[in-house]
């Protein structure tokens, strides 16, 4: 899933902007009580703050990979956006709590459809780097054997040969 430059802006814009929106609620919502958001919903803030860092993170990757014209690896932007979505659905379950678990739900569902694409991605980049890895060692086995038939005599080099395995 390619997501254009026009697009990313708009939805690091669209996160910021419901990120600075649901943060006075909170300060609306416990301004008159003797306990703190943090005595409450210590865990929904933990994984916002969790969330929110690395989508930070993803984000600036992101945004440097593309200044520089290299490409971005798909897991980049996949953490990107779904740490950003899962901050703002954490500050909303503060003030709206069924609305925060019905995004939640969402969320979710998200989540899972961009794990699969991911793990068919990493599934198809281990085979390539198995086989590729296999080639390699393949290759290497084949110089030392060679080497060794030239340093030895012909019967070395036959029994050698006799114990060779084909890994392929």
């Amino acid at each position: 899933m390619a997501v254009s430059i026009s697009d990313l802006g708009a939805l690091h814009a669209t996160i910021t902007f419901t990120i600075l929106a649901f943060i006075p609620m909170l300060l609306l919502k416990y301004q008159k009580k003797d306990t703190s958001p943090f005595d409450d919903c210590g865990f929904i803030l933990l994984a916002f703050y969790l969330a929110t860092l690395l989508y930070a993170i993803a984000m600036v990757t992101d945004i440097l990979l593309r200044i520089r014209d290299a490409e971005c690896p798909k897991i980049v932007g996949n953490i990107c956006l779904l740490c950003g979505p899962l901050a703002t659905i954490s500050l909303v379950f503060i003030p709206f709590p069924l609305v925060g678990w019905s995004l939640f739900a969402l969320w979710t569902i998200w989540f899972v459809k961009l794990a699969l694409d991911t793990y068919r991605e990493i599934s198809q980049l281990s085979q390539l780097l198995k086989e590729a890895t296999q080639r390699a060692s393949n290759y290497l086995w084949d110089k030392l054997l060679g080497r060794r038939d030239h340093g030895h005599s012909s019967s070395i080099s036959s029994s050698s040969d006799s114990h060779v395995i084909d890994v392929t």
